[in-house]
């Protein structure tokens, strides 16, 4: 079956509606039920575990990036996370991610529509703070399980995370203070969602949980989390090889840093770094990471934002050492050993991040 779909070039409704029988369909879309949906799910190798979580069709693959069409306000951003949360667990690691301009252009919106945004919804049942405190609480035990254990095995338990907290955007009642932290904790949840997806090799999946990210953050205005989301996506970029995007995307990130808190400025020059670091430009690379230093020392207390709790001088020092061949090879042998830089690696999922 598969063999007959390749030679011929059928597309997924194509198949639905081969496959899908006509007794209790709807009228004007007779692919939209379906009895029997194995033979599909078989195609297009789709497990029974995300066909239970995903209705149909919208576990079908598609080539269209989830939640990047869609106008940025309100409706339009919580459209996008639907449509995230309804498609991107099924992407597998051997769809194509965006790169170039494809990839820049969300990111050029963004700083065209920073936000914030009225967020509030007068139907449906009230969400109360205790909820959303409970919820920021999760959010903040996820951060140390992928710590702990590395994002990939917790790709499927964030995407339900996500979807839970986008069904309460949807469906419920909240004024705009409580609006604000549901979309926040959105955005944080979009974000280790596509750090879990980038960890398990699904970097398609992974772009389109940081897009999401990037919408949510920009509802409420957290132009802070919004850099560290574009972060991570450069990241990936030169963890791909994919090195003139990643150093775009950094500069991006290095640019809108300056409106946000300076330890994530730090963080953000520390990444620009290493960045150019990798396209074997050592001056900007050293002038970047000497930035880097330089806000280090400009933190003040209580200004951290809570997803920032890693950051520290001896993480970022580590950071810059290795943006070279030397650096590299001590911090080889010192995560051979368990420890770098007078330090022992606190998680598993450091010595990973320190190594990319």
């Amino acid at each position: 079956m598969l063999g007959s779909c390749e030679r011929t070039r059928a597309c997924p409704s194509d198949i639905c509606r081969i496959h899908t029988p006509s007794t209790g369909a709807s009228p004007t879309h007779p692919w939209l039920v379906t009895r029997d949906a194995g033979p599909v799910a078989e195609v297009f190798e789709v497990s029974e575990a995300i066909r239970s979580q995903t209705q149909w069709p919208n576990w079908l693959p598609s080539i269209q990036v989830a939640g990047l069409s869609q106008p940025w306000d309100e409706a339009g951003t919580l459209e996008a996370l639907i449509e995230v949360t309804e498609r991107t667990l099924v992407d597998r690691r051997e769809f194509l991610a965006l790169i170039g301009s494809e990839l820049l252009l969300p990111i050029y919106t963004w700083r065209l529509n920073p936000g914030p945004l009225l967020v509030y919804q007068a139907h449906g049942q009230q969400v109360s703070p205790g909820l959303v405190d409970e919820l920021e609480r999760l959010i903040s035990v996820r951060r140390h399980m992928d710590d702990e254990h590395g994002g990939g095995a917790l790709v499927n338990m964030l995407h339900s995370d996500l979807r839970f907290v986008t069904e309460m955007l949807k469906h419920s009642r909240y004024k705009e203070p409580i609006g604000r932290r549901l979309y926040a904790a959105a955005a944080e949840l979009a974000r280790l969602a596509g750090w879990a997806a980038f960890d398990s090799g699904r970097h398609a999946a992974a772009q389109q949980y940081y897009f999401a990210g990037i919408r949510a953050a920009s509802a409420l205005g957290d132009h802070a989390l919004a850099v560290n989301i574009i972060g991570f996506l450069g990241i990936q970029a030169y963890s791909t090889g994919r090195l003139a995007d990643a150093v775009q995307l950094m500069d991006v990130a290095a640019a809108e840093s300056r409106k946000t808190p300076a330890i994530v400025q730090a963080m953000t020059w520390a990444r620009t770094g290493r960045a150019y670091a990798k396209v074997g430009d050592k001056s900007t690379a050293r002038a970047a990471l000497n930035k880097s230093s330089e806000f280090l020392g400009k933190t003040v207390s209580g200004d951290t934002p809570p997803w920032a709790y890693w950051v520290d001088e001896t993480r970022l020092t580590a950071q810059s050492k290795h943006s070279g061949r030397r650096g590299w090879l001590r911090v080889l042998a010192a995560w051979r050993a368990g420890t770098g830089y007078g330090y022992r690696f606190c998680w598993p999922a450091e010595r990973v991040v320190l190594l990319t």
